[in-house]
């Protein structure tokens, strides 16, 4: 009888290993290059007397996770007031960026994206896409905590809050899962200092109250969180069913899949009202 051929496990775990270092290696390499060009980009407008905002990334890992580097980022997402636009488009483009989108997301112009080296940056006149902005959000900012930066600063609590919860339910679903571990942190760190009626006016006047409070849900059921607001915001169906469908491992799951027809639809009803689902949904089928 032929022997059979049993595969060689020294082998496939030494190979295993090198293509764990190397992307390891990758990834550091990659977080080395943003860092020095979020201080490039700091230093630029700063010159230029242009104020600017960094959101996500690299500025919670380094307000929030013990050791910055374990904040994961693709991209860096920068947010601008409207009457420096024009401006701010100008200063990545004498840096050397390259815009790569014709600004248009979903018939809007919200944002603009442009590539470094093949590193994408992403900057903002609205923190979210159709969403009112209200200005104490440049008022109450704070510094930003990335070494070597003097000239960004970054949303306050209650504001960076409100603004991953858009972020994650109207663009990723939370299927990424990263999003509720960013905001479980940030619930740990400032629990002493965390103001629950400025998130529920906040949430209020962005227009927010499901994602809201779909995301506070869903910090009770998987993180044990215990929240502070007196009566619970947004729509209720979802915030019932969500612990539910929204499950982490149902999450990792559907991460990178084509979006199906519930998935698109669930997104839809993330919106604070039927009228704001329906027009989502229009625009996604035009797309």
């Amino acid at each position: 009888m032929a022997q059979m051929d049993l595969p060689n496990t020294d082998a496939s775990s030494s190979s295993m290993r090198r293509d764990l270092a190397e992307d390891r290696k990758s990834e550091t390499i990659r977080q080395l290059f943003f860092l020095n060009l979020i201080k490039e980009i700091d230093a630029f407008f700063a010159a230029r007397k242009v104020p600017l905002w960094i959101l996500k990334g690299p500025a919670i890992g380094y307000r929030y996770y013990e050791s910055p580097e374990k904040r994961v980022y693709t991209d860096i997402d920068l947010f601008v007031e409207s009457g420096n636009w024009e401006k701010s488009l100008q200063a990545l483009k004498d840096m050397g960026g390259k815009a790569t989108n014709p600004k248009k997301w979903y018939g809007s112009d919200f944002r603009c994206v442009f590539i470094f080296q093949g590193f994408p940056v992403e900057i903002h006149r609205q923190l979210l896409v159709e969403r009112p902005m209200d200005y104490m959000f440049v008022k109450e900012s704070r510094p930003c905590q990335i070494p070597g930066i003097h000239w960004m600063r970054e949303p306050c609590t209650e504001d960076l809050f409100v603004y991953l919860c858009g972020h994650g339910a109207f663009q990723h679903l939370f299927d990424d899962i990263q999003w509720l571990y960013d905001l479980n942190l940030l619930l740990i760190k400032e629990k002493n200092n965390f103001d629950w009626e400025k998130l529920a006016k906040r949430s209020e006047m962005m227009r927010l109250n499901t994602a809201v409070g779909v995301t506070l849900v869903l910090l009770e059921k998987f993180y044990g969180h215990k929240i502070g607001l007196k009566a619970p915001i947004g729509n209720w169906l979802l915030r019932k069913i969500s612990p539910i469908y929204l499950k982490p491992e149902r999450l990792r799951k559907q991460k990178h899949l084509k979006p199906h027809f519930i998935y698109l639809l669930y997104k839809a009803l993330m919106r604070d009202s039927l009228g704001e689902a329906f027009y989502y949904g229009l625009k996604r089928i035009s797309q």
